[in-house]
C-alpha cells in the first residue's frame, strides 16, 4: 500500500527533503527512483511517528481530555520532525534506513557517494568508517 503524499519540484532543495507528507525534489531529479524512494522512506517515517503519537493521544481524548488530546495531536504531528531535529541517534537511524533503500534502487552509484553524503550532509558526527558499516555492513 503506498500511503498519500506529495511531490512539489522545485530548485529551492539540493537534492531533495521531506516534510510530514510532503516531498520537495530538485527537478533535474525526476528521473532518480533511488531518491525518490529515499525521500518516501521519510514519509513511512512520518506516518509511523503519527500513528504512535495518537495510539497516545486518542486515550487521552477519551478519558475526557480534550485541551491535552489537541497538543498531543500537534505533537503527533511533529513527532518524526522532533526526534529528526533533536535526536541525533533518531535522525542517523532514519537517514541510515532511507539511504538503504535508495542504495538498492540506485544504479551506478559509488558507494562512496552515499558514505561522504551521510558523513558530511546530516550532522552526524560518524566517521567515514561507521557510515560504510551502517550503510553496507562492511568494515
Amino acid at each position: 500500500m503506498k500511503l498519500p503524499f506529495f511531490t512539489q519540484y522545485t530548485d529551492k532543495v539540493k537534492g531533495g527533503d521531506s516534510f510530514m507528507f510532503r516531498v520537495r525534489m530538485n527537478p533535474k531529479y525526476k528521473d532518480n527512483v533511488g531518491l525518490h524512494l529515499h525521500e518516501y522512506q521519510h514519509i513511512k517515517q512520518w506516518y509511523k511517528g503519527l500513528a504512535i503519537g495518537l495510539c497516545v493521544t486518542v486515550p487521552i481524548l477519551l478519558l475526557g481530555f480534550p485541551s491535552l488530546a489537541l497538543m498531543g495531536l500537534v505533537v503527533s504531528l511533529q513527532l518524526q520532525g522532533l526526534a529528526y531535529t533533536f535526536v541525533p541517534y533518531a535522525r542517523k537511524l532514519m537517514e541510515v534506513e532511507a539511504f538503504r533503500v535508495q542504495i538498492k534502487n540506485s544504479k551506478g552509484v559509488p558507494k562512496e557517494f552515499f558514505i561522504k553524503t551521510l558523513v558530511e550532509e546530516y550532522n552526524l558526527n560518524i566517521t567515514t568508517a561507521e557510515a560504510r558499516e551502517l550503510l553496507y555492513g562492511l568494515r
